[in-house]
């Protein structure tokens, strides 16, 4: 199974991997060919040729893995040299925190064991090739790295570990994890619990309450480790929740739903996979649940519901790591599941579709030139034509332009500015090296 995975992996993402950086991927591929000290982690410009780093306001650990990972890579022989050829091989690179999570799982479970090895192979095929896994793997962000990993990681030792497992694995995702993660862990926990109180088994509680203590645990390593990130990561996470949610704006109402149909398609087997898991778990009555399914479950939940209420940009990229968690569920609680044929074939005839659909999407995302990871569908020759532009000018005139890190990161001769900065403080920034500020272009 192991290698059936490698290979579906590559064949399904070889042909998106030369996709240039867009947006605030320069950041990260900065990350993976430089490895900079923190606090100061990402690329926000360069001016006179020096770049210029700031706190990336999330945990440190997250930024951590990625420099190691570039770091460990380089050192084996990876150096590629920054240019926008370089673009794939820092994809591919990128993409080995996803595979080590499909591996983990594909070693992990029993397939020989079940009758319903079958069905348990389609839906986590159907997972591994889905637009949301397919283009979350070759992104460039920490929800998508780090985040899939932690989470998936976590997600399995639930399905398949012991309470040693459990609090091993929250400690992890405390540590490297964004808060909102050990946030939604906790939420789980509480939400398995009164499951349990309610059901009798109180003896829930004791490992509930473990790993939620590991993940406090790892959580509080990592603000000590580094408090700046730590903590503005904090204050990024409350600003969203209280300002830019469809509960604490109902005025974005109209918004929020355009853009959960703009991501759609990233989102389709996101939504069959949770509905799956939770017609597994529900099917065989809560009084007959296991803790681990009814804990698997509410993870599941926790890591999807909330980021889906978000209003904030129209991004797959935070509910990737729900992904991994789902798709360890559903496949663990497949196997533990006694499912007739004729359920079994509806189930496999609904998997294939999810499956055809999304390869068909990503195959014309692919002719038709389309972005598959930040800015998902938008035309990536559009977002780059508007940088050439910038560019132009600023050979021209002298002057710094706004440009995306995705674009900029690789013209090593070229100052800039992020374009993830306001006006103002790029024009400060500008201004204290003495330069000038390209006019805004439109």
């Amino acid at each position: 199974m192991v290698a059936l995975t490698i290979l579906v992996f590559w064949v399904f993402r070889a042909p998106f991997l030369a996709q240039p950086l867009v947006g605030e991927e320069g950041i990260f591929a900065d990350l993976y060919l430089n490895s900079p000290p923190g606090p100061d982690y990402g690329l926000m410009a360069r001016i006179n040729g020096i770049p210029l780093r700031a706190p990336l306001s999330h945990p440190a650990p997250l930024y951590e893995s990625m420099t190691h990972l570039g770091s460990l890579a380089r050192r084996y022989g990876w150096t590629p040299v920054p240019s926008m050829s370089s673009d794939m091989a820092i994809r591919s690179l990128n993409s080995l925190f996803q595979l080590a999570f499909w591996v983990t799982l594909a070693v992990t479970v029993p397939w020989r064991r079940e009758r319903t090895q079958g069905i348990a192979i389609a839906a986590y095929l159907a997972m591994l090739i889905s637009p949301l896994a397919v283009g979350g793997s070759l992104y460039l962000q920490v929800d998508t790295t780090v985040g899939w990993l932690a989470c998936g990681i976590l997600a399995i030792a639930v399905q398949a570990g012991g309470v040693s497992a459990w609090a091993l694995s929250g400690l992890v995702l405390g540590f490297v994890g964004k808060q909102e993660w050990s946030i939604c862990l906790a939420l789980a926990a509480a939400m398995t619990l009164g499951w349990g109180l309610f059901m009798g088994q109180r003896r829930s509680a004791g490992p509930l309450g473990l790993v939620v203590l590991a993940a406090l645990a790892g959580s509080f390593s990592s603000w000590t480790f580094d408090p700046v990130n730590w903590s503005e990561g904090a204050d990024v996470m409350l600003s969203i929740a209280a300002e830019h949610t469809v509960l604490s704006t109902p005025s974005s109402l109209g918004s929020w739903f355009y853009n959960l149909l703009r991501l759609a398609p990233f989102l389709g087997a996101l939504t069959l996979g949770l509905a799956t898991q939770a017609w597994l778990v529900l099917r065989r009555g809560w009084r007959r649940a296991e803790i681990r399914s009814a804990f698997g479950l509410s993870f599941s939940i926790a890591l999807t519901a909330p980021f889906l209420m978000s209003t904030w940009v129209p991004e797959y990229r935070y509910v990737a790591p729900a992904l991994a968690a789902v798709s360890a569920g559903m496949v663990f609680e497949l196997l533990r599941t006694e499912v007739s044929r004729t359920l079994a074939r509806r189930l496999v005839l609904i998997l294939g579709v999810s499956a055809a659909l999304g390869v068909v999407f990503m195959t014309v995302s692919l002719l038709m030139a389309r972005s598959v990871t930040e800015g998902p569908m938008a035309s990536v020759e559009g977002m780059l034509a508007r940088e050439r532009s910038e560019v132009l000018a600023a050979r021209q005139t002298g002057c710094v332009p706004r440009l995306s890190s995705g674009f900029a990161y690789a013209l090593l001769d070229l100052d800039f500015v992020g374009s993830a900065i306001s006006v103002s403080d790029a024009e400060a920034i500008a201004a204290k090296a003495g330069r000038a500020l390209c006019a805004d272009r439109g």
